[in-house]
């Protein structure tokens, strides 16, 4: 049997972190889209929800980096 190996980002503490975290349900790229729609196009959380289909919560949370926070410092190697 071929053993499969991949690599998770993580933090400082040696954490998953971003779209390899085992709970992720989005990905980075999607996290960095919606900051960039507020942060540079001075779009509201509400607007950028409706026109991406997410929760205005989590737009809010992506948006004052209470939420996917963290910037990757390693990459660990994950055989399974």
């Amino acid at each position: 049997m071929e053993k499969i190996i991949r690599l998770v980002a993580t933090n400082d503490r040696g954490m998953r972190i971003g779209e390899t975290h085992h709970r992720a349900k989005y990905p980075d790229a999607l996290v960095d889209k919606v900051r960039d729609m507020h942060e540079d196009m001075g779009m509201g959380y509400g607007a950028i929800a409706k026109e991406l289909g997410l929760s205005k919560s989590i737009v809010r949370d992506w948006c004052r980096y209470s939420l996917r926070a963290h910037s990757c410092a390693n990459w660990k190697r994950i055989v399974g």
